[in-house]
């Protein structure tokens, strides 16, 4: 647990939140959109956190993340280029802040869900209904690997084939578990353009507090721990001077 916590650049993350909040507020009289978007760029970041934190299994942990879901949101709402810089901005945003995670995949990701994010407004144009877009975005997406593969390939076709089955696989149920619970919610935030989401800033805010508070606990208790240990290292070479 102790190396995760310190997988996180957490001075880069707080300073980026509280610009974010900073942000939100001064658009919220302005454009409430706008600080909706931003209040999905605070959760979809944050969301990612647990993956960048992680070695080996780091990769299969960012699918759990909301940047396919909230990408999909905004482009069905806002337009599919504003979807992919927010995609780009979350996905390399997020990768510099933590110390694990393939870089050549994370651009390959980037990538990936950026064009698919200019195509979603015209899918949904002719489904109508955001699992079923949902159900595509992940589809499109990984079909974008197929020629990045062949222009920057990283393994064997045969390694590439059995990953992204799984991982599609994977992604594919993730994704629809997002778009069928909480798909209306969301499209409804930024459908009404009017109403800014209290109730889930709120939540953020309070999860993210007690992160914090978390994080102080854990990094006091780990000094503690470590003047400790120290201490009794000193005890016992003294011992042994004796």
């Amino acid at each position: 647990m102790r190396d995760l916590h310190k997988n996180i650049h957490w001075d880069l993350v707080k300073k980026t939140t509280i610009s974010s909040y900073i942000l939100l507020i001064i658009f919220l009289p302005l454009n409430p959109i706008w600080s909706t978007v931003l209040l999905f760029s605070i959760v979809a970041i944050w969301s990612r956190l647990p993956g960048m934190a992680t070695p080996h299994i780091g990769d299969w942990i960012l699918m759990l993340d909301l940047v396919d879901f909230f990408s999909m949101i905004i482009a069905i709402n806002i337009g599919g280029v504003e979807a992919a810089i927010f995609s780009i901005i979350v996905n390399i945003g997020s990768k510099i802040m933590g110390e694990h995670g393939n870089w050549l995949l994370a651009i390959k990701d980037m990538i990936a869900v950026a064009l698919t994010c200019m195509m979603i407004p015209y899918v949904h144009l002719i489904t109508s209904n955001i699992q079923i877009t949902m159900a595509l975005f992940t589809v499109i997406r990984n079909l974008w690997f197929i020629p990045m593969q062949v222009l920057m390939p990283a393994v064997s076709w045969g390694k590439f084939w059995m990953l992204r089955i799984v991982w599609s696989s994977g992604l594919f149920v993730i994704n629809n578990l997002y778009s069928r619970f909480f798909g209306e919610f969301f499209d409804g935030l930024l459908k009404t353009g009017v109403n800014f989401s209290w109730s889930l800033f709120l939540l953020v805010t309070s999860v993210l507090v007690g992160v914090g508070i978390y994080k102080k606990y854990f990094k006091k208790t780990t000094i503690n721990q470590t003047n400790n240990t120290t201490q009794n290292m000193n005890t016992n070479n003294a011992y042994k001077m004796c």
